[in-house]
């Protein structure tokens, strides 16, 4: 794997990014006011939460790597030898549902996807695996995916 980074990019879902700290805080309430059935579930609220508050997308000679939330995880690395083709296209608030999600299948999105608000999105297939995600300056990064998917 090479760590020399091509591209990079980012995209921030605006309503989780105020919801996880929120749920934080009332995990921190709930425990200081001893309630520590309200703690433990503020606390998985706000676990559940923080994957959704931001994705980046990392590009380099061998891969694209995708990852959610503050820690970078869960996250998902193709091989760009095995990326099939690379396009950009937007969301829609409708079919974000919400702004807020990591969704599986739809009639016009098929495979995975990684949709935290509308907006720009770049969609490709690696291996037989279809992934869309929402991120800002799609245009680059599937500018220079496709450079390296033509390269020899």
């Amino acid at each position: 794997m090479s760590d020399n980074i091509l591209w990079k990019g980012s995209s921030v879902n605006p309503v989780a990014r105020v919801i996880a700290p929120v749920m934080l805080l009332v995990t921190i309430g709930t425990a200081a006011s001893s309630e520590y059935f309200l703690a433990i579930v503020a606390l998985v609220g706000t676990l559940t939460a923080a994957p959704y508050t931001n994705v980046r997308v990392t590009v380099t000679a061998d891969d694209i790597r995708v990852a959610l939330g503050p820690w970078g995880f869960p996250s998902e690395s193709h091989a760009i030898a095995e990326m099939d083709w690379i396009e950009v296209d937007r969301v829609n608030r409708r079919q974000v549902r919400l702004g807020v999600g990591v969704r599986g299948s739809d009639r016009r999105l098929t495979g995975r996807a990684f949709l935290l608000r509308p907006g720009p999105v770049i969609r490709f297939q690696a291996g037989g695996r279809r992934l869309t995600v929402t991120v800002d300056g799609a245009d680059g990064a599937a500018s220079v995916v496709q450079g390296l998917i033509d390269s020899p």
